[in-house]
């Protein structure tokens, strides 16, 4: 008899459980803070602190971008390359900053990455370069991934003098050097110069053309009503948000320099910004837009939601953020191939920080917040 009430009892306890797991927590009472946290508060901070402002931004640093293109296509010459190159790299950390926008809810990972796609093709470039055809809004539009989008860009504003082939050698210096790959000096010398600067004005505005759609979601009335609404699928999809790009857009990549450059193997080309001048800039930058979308940019977010369901668990999460800044705050004055030649450790520090971090999120945050995985995690965590 004892067993069977046990047993009726443990499944009544086991009932309640799931079905109280099933409810989304709306409103719940912080004790230890003595104050009440709202999940749609938390949602709508999010989108309104986070998400608009975020896509603004770079759409008003795309906009700065196109007109600069505008300019040195008109008039070429040293002092509005220079304003071209700056407004590409100020637009490039605000992509950084809402990289995680790939999970949604603002368009899908194919959209994002039609912009953004990181993997540079030259001979795709080149082709475009070589071609006959009028570079218009049509012909822009034709072009495949590896052909357009702000990497393209990056491809051809600046030079690369150590070449496509170029290794990073021990000391810091080049090995395996091949011919300079020259953007910067072809926009303004040369034959190909005047279709240099037409593609360079054209990507810019197509970038424009794209976000303004991008933009039209966001700027719609029932966008932040429809976010909120969606209750814990958005929670899913900011979680996942910050946890995919926490691992493959900052940690596995600081992973892939330390990695490479120990096996002798690291490419110039591979180190994300390089060219632009941004190799640890878009590490921290991609870093504090994934700390914003944590804090709900100081409204109420993800951190206070933390906070309220496991508060020694937030307060890991700020050492952890703290550490990991504070780790990539030590490489700030030299670009990547020289940290890993001069500070090798502090690079490893950097990784390992990070790492921890990710850990926490994916084995504490998820569990603690209910959220379902979205994507296959890469690093075998």
């Amino acid at each position: 008899m004892r067993r069977w009430i046990t047993g009726i009892i443990g499944l009544v306890v086991v009932g309640a459980s799931l079905w109280l797991a099933s409810q989304p927590p709306m409103t719940v009472q912080v004790a230890a803070a003595g104050t009440e946290f709202s999940r749609p508060v938390m949602l709508q901070d999010i989108a309104t602190k986070v998400i608009v402002p975020g896509i603004h931004d770079f759409q008003q640093r795309c906009q700065a971008l196109a007109q600069a293109a505008e300019k040195l296509q008109a008039t070429p010459d040293e002092a509005k390359l220079k304003q071209t190159q700056q407004a590409w790299a100020e637009a490039c950390l605000a992509w950084k900053r809402i990289q995680w926008l790939q999970f949604g809810p603002v368009k899908d990972r194919a959209f994002w990455s039609a912009l953004t796609y990181k993997q540079i093709y030259p001979q795709s470039i080149e082709k475009v370069v070589r071609d006959t055809k009028p570079i218009n809004e049509d012909y822009i539009a034709e072009q495949g991934a590896a052909a357009k989008g702000i990497y393209t860009l990056e491809y051809l504003l600046f030079d690369l003098p150590q070449g496509q082939t170029a290794w990073v050698g021990q000391d810091g210096k080049p090995t395996k050097v091949g011919a300079p790959r020259l953007g910067a000096k072809l926009l303004l010398e040369g034959e190909s110069a005047p279709r240099r600067r037409a593609y360079v004005a054209e990507l810019a505005r197509e970038l424009v053309l794209q976000l303004k759609e991008a933009a039209s979601i966001i700027d719609a009335p029932d966008f932040v009503v429809s976010y909120v609404k969606n209750g814990q699928d958005s929670v899913n999809f900011a979680v996942n948000g910050l946890l995919d790009e926490m691992e493959s857009g900052v940690v596995n990549v600081i992973r892939l320099y330390v990695d490479q450059f120990a096996n002798r193997s690291l490419r110039y080309e591979q180190i994300e910004g390089y060219a632009g001048g941004l190799s640890v800039q878009v590490l921290e930058e991609e870093l504090a837009g994934l700390e914003k979308l944590y804090r709900g940019a100081g409204g109420v977010g993800l951190d206070d939601y933390v906070l309220h369901v496991n508060p020694g668990l937030g307060d890991r999460l700020d050492k952890r953020f703290a550490a990991g800044k504070a780790a990539l705050k030590l490489l700030r004055d030299a670009p990547v191939d020289q940290s890993l030649a001069n500070s090798y450790a502090s690079m490893e520090k950097a990784h390992d920080e990070l790492h921890e971090l990710e850990i926490q999120i994916k084995l504490d945050v998820v569990s603690s917040l209910g959220v379902t995985l979205l994507f296959s995690s890469t690093d075998g965590d």
